[in-house]
């Protein structure tokens, strides 16, 4: 059976802390370049330790499990943020860059037109990627609470 635990930590304790360290890790993902970091999605796991970085500043101690859903949460809004700004990072800026990256590359432009449009045709699938990064988001950002939990532990 499924049994429903209660936080020991109250919600206005861990609340802007998760939203703060949701925030910043989505900021960051969504800018290019520095989402590279994003590739094994540490930056969903900072955004994680983030937020139990903050809390503990409040409160000396939290567990495991109240640490694990900090960072779910914490990664979801992560997820959020990036999957929202990277969407209209895309949508306006991307065609500039990639414009010009297929120009460096001396691409012909009657196939940059074309790849351009199909670009834009996958974009259509942006609430899907938005959905992918929330749960993405939230498992890392999971694995991250609970690695600085532990790395912090005394």
């Amino acid at each position: 059976t499924f049994v429903v635990r209660q936080m020991k930590l109250k919600t206005d304790v861990i609340l802007k802390p998760m939203i703060i360290g949701g925030v910043i890790g989505g900021i960051l993902s969504s800018i290019p370049v520095i989402n590279c970091l994003n590739c094994c999605c540490l930056l969903y796991m900072a955004s994680g330790a983030i937020a139990i970085y903050l809390i503990q500043r409040e409160v000396k101690s939290i567990d495991l499990e109240d640490g694990a859903l900090v960072g779910a949460g914490s990664g979801a809004i992560a997820g959020l943020v990036d999957g929202v700004l990277g969407t209209i990072i895309d949508l306006t800026v991307g065609k500039a860059i990639n414009a010009s990256m297929m120009a460096m590359m001396g691409m012909p432009p009657s196939m940059q037109q074309q790849m351009m449009a199909e670009h834009f045709m996958n974009s259509s699938l942006a609430i899907l990627s938005i959905l992918i990064a929330i749960v993405l988001g939230a498992i890392f950002g999971t694995i991250g609470a609970i690695i600085y939990i532990k790395i912090n532990e005394k």
